[in-house]
């Protein structure tokens, strides 16, 4: 997903179920920190690609404060208690310790096995500050461990 901020807001929390999030950290203020809200997803599904909203719904070993995750959110979906979420990342991204956001990524490559997946990283601090619309000229410097 390309973050826009005239489009895009996130939050910062955890899921209290598979398809419930309680934010603990919001980069919008309509989205109040403490509040809990359903998980949609938005995007092209079915056969005919047609766009619409989707109840996410997350893996079981996602749930709990002690899985802190990041949500990239559309800001004009996010309304009425719930939040909106780009098709294919209702789950979100891991942030760790409360400082290093971390996600999986496939890498195409010229030769077998075709893919490598690869565990980028970088500060929650440096995406805050992205996110925050502060330091825009650093890029985020994304650390790089390919997982085997």
């Amino acid at each position: 997903m390309r973050f826009d901020p005239q489009f895009n807001t996130a939050v910062e929390g955890y899921f209290v179920s598979d398809n419930t999030f309680r934010v603990t950290y919001s980069y919008d203020p309509a989205i109040e920190i403490g509040s809990e809200k359903k998980v949609f997803e938005y995007g092209p599904f079915g056969s005919r690609c047609e766009m619409y909203e989707m109840g996410s719904s997350v893996n079981a070993n996602l749930i709990g404060v002690k899985n802190i995750r990041l949500l990239f959110l559309y800001k004009d979906r996010s309304k009425n208690g719930k939040l909106v979420t780009p098709i294919f990342h209702g789950e979100g991204v891991s942030v760790l310790n409360h400082k290093t956001v971390t996600f999986d990524h496939y890498i195409s490559i010229d030769k077998a096995p075709f893919t490598q997946k690869y565990r980028l990283s970088t500060a929650l601090t440096s995406v805050r500050n992205v996110l925050q619309q502060k330091n825009l000229k650093t890029p985020l410097k994304w650390e790089s461990k390919l997982i085997k």
